[in-house]
């Protein structure tokens, strides 16, 4: 029996093992067949910190394989959160930014991807930016989600910042009751659409919306705070549904650049309880529904000097 050539072979093998971990090639991305990946994409591999390399993988284009990451995504990155894992964007006094942000959705029970943008310090840097694209995957039955969240104490805001044109196409919260609330706002002459499926709700905490959006999904007020319209507000287009579902929830369109026009019949308000809260003047050609809510019947207040004029009929549900 030849030892020498098995003990060759053996120390072979083992050197091929070990390569491959100084490679890097341990780390798997279980949602990858979502995009066409690219050199040093990121991808999540378990629940975790944004700002933590164990919480990512890394693509290497030469080998085609998914590795450990040795960094974490910056503003010219690609990252991508797989179901059911929870990224937690706490902010510490530096901006957060990353250039595409890709949400995995599932089908219940099975939780959906999620970022949590967790306000933790008192600096002005409570946000997550995105500067080239988000996409919150929807085809399932749980859309991928964003959380505006904070730590228990007081300070700025979590905000998921546009810099750039964004499509929500899943379900934004907010979370950030000790911080009074959070923000959705888009800079520039950036564009923050709410897709058709995409949801935009203030369930536990305030919720400002500031700048320009198009709104063909739900912005809707189903717990006791107020979401606030402001900015350039909604455009002409928008054709979605704007829902007071609390009889204690407000929406609130503030002092917005100028007077609204939302010319689409498609569109409409739905009062379920609470307060519409018309700052600025409004003419909407969508429809309006008034219904009475569990303790008091929705109202409509409309500013003095101010006009809310609905022209068309309620389509929906």
């Amino acid at each position: 029996m030849n030892f020498r050539k098995k003990s060759i072979i053996l120390l072979c093998s083992t050197v091929a093992f070990l390569s491959a971990e100084a490679l890097g090639q341990t780390c798997t991305c279980t949602c990858a067949a979502l995009i066409n990946p690219r050199d040093g994409d990121f991808c999540s591999k378990a629940t975790g910190n944004w700002r933590v390399n164990g919480t990512w993988c890394t693509y290497n284009a030469k080998t085609g394989t998914w590795g450990d990451a040795a960094t974490t995504p910056i503003y010219t990155s690609l990252a991508l959160v797989c179901s059911p894992h929870s990224v937690e964007v706490t902010t510490t006094g530096s901006p957060n930014d990353i250039g595409t942000l890709i949400i995995e959705d599932a089908n219940a029970p099975t939780s959906p991807g999620e970022v949590k943008i967790h306000s933790s310090s008192g600096s002005l840097f409570q946000w997550l930016g995105v500067y080239a694209a988000l996409d919150m995957k929807a085809a399932k039955t749980d859309p991928g989600r964003i959380l505006l969240t904070d730590n228990g104490t007081v300070g700025s805001p979590p905000k998921l910042l546009a810099g750039t044109d964004i499509v929500i196409g899943g379900l934004v919260r907010s979370a950030a009751a000790v911080r009074v609330g959070a923000a959705i706002e888009t800079t520039g002459s950036y564009v923050a659409t709410i897709a058709p499926k995409g949801v935009v709700a203030a369930t536990n905490a305030p919720l400002v919306l500031n700048g320009a959006f198009e709104m063909e999904g739900t912005v809707l007020a189903d717990g006791p705070y107020t979401i606030t319209v402001q900015g350039s507000g909604p455009r002409a287009g928008s054709s979605g549904k704007w829902e007071i579902a609390h009889d204690s929830g407000t929406i609130k369109f503030a002092t917005t650049t100028d007077p609204l026009t939302i010319n689409s019949s498609a569109g409409c308000f739905l009062i379920k309880g609470g307060t519409l809260d018309i700052d600025q003047t409004l003419t909407f050609r969508g429809g309006l529904k008034q219904l009475k809510g569990t303790v008091t019947n929705g109202k409509i207040d409309v500013a003095a000097g101010k006009t809310f004029t609905v022209t068309g009929r309620y389509l929906g549900p």
